[in-house]
């Protein structure tokens, strides 16, 4: 007779955990230009934030 034997495993990861929203992630400047009106600030830099807290619960079973 096998015995068998179980395992519990639990993970909690907390990511940004000063819920810093103002940190800047990704930005890039579009490739455009308005030629007509000759306006360099109509297509501006795009930023990406980050995210608020963000939580991950991880239970694993084995047996």
């Amino acid at each position: 007779m096998i015995k068998s034997q179980y395992r519990l495993g639990v993970n909690l990861f907390i990511n940004n955990i000063l819920d810093n929203q103002k940190l800047a992630l990704f930005a890039f400047e579009q490739s455009r230009f308005d030629f007509d009106t000759k306006n360099i600030d109509k297509f501006p830099p795009k930023y990406m934030y980050a995210y608020g807290r963000t939580y991950m619960l991880l239970i694993k079973l084995s047996f």
